[in-house]
């Protein structure tokens, strides 16, 4: 029997007794609940390059779903319409990101964000869109507390020299 023809009659074999075959691996992982688990790091252990390409496709398409989700599918920056999805990121609304980052943990957040449903308050942003708006939320947080400690420096000094 040539390699074509067993291959032939394997593949008929499991379609007649296919019901057969997923009910006996069925019981099996019933039984022997770790034994998946087992051959599963056993074959990460020994196949780390395949790995690494199976996990770095998983990110890919998890990052457009999240994307598309937050850009009604049109993969573009909300200010600049940037569309190269290597530059595209997910940004807080609210400037509320190292807050949110710190409850919820070291956790990714587009896995994060589809497990809560895709919440509100993110939106999609390039990544020189949210470098910008990173350096002007700094800058008007600097600003405010120079006029901060200016009134209170001009609060001290009206004190001091007014009291009896």
């Amino acid at each position: 029997m040539s390699t074509i023809e067993k291959q032939a009659y394997d593949r008929n074999r499991y379609l007649k007794k296919k019901e057969d075959f997923i009910e006996r691996d069925r019981k099996r992982r019933l039984l022997n609940p770790q034994d998946g688990k087992r051959r599963a790091t056993n074959w990460a252990k020994n196949h780390p390059r395949a790995l690494n390409i199976i996990q770095s496709r998983c990110q890919q398409m998890l990052k457009l779903e999240v994307l598309g989700k937050y850009s009604n599918d049109t993969f573009r920056c909300t200010n600049c319409n940037e569309d190269r999805l290597d530059c595209l990121t997910i940004d807080h609304i609210n400037n509320d990101g190292q807050e949110h980052r710190k409850a919820i943990g070291s956790v990714n957040m587009y896995r994060w964000l589809r497990k809560n449903n895709y919440p509100n308050g993110f939106q999609v942003l390039c990544m020189n869109c949210q470098w910008v708006k990173k350096a002007e939320n700094q800058r008007s947080r600097r600003a405010s507390s120079k006029l901060l400690r200016r009134r209170l420096l001009i609060e001290d000094l009206i004190n001091s020299r007014y009291t009896p």
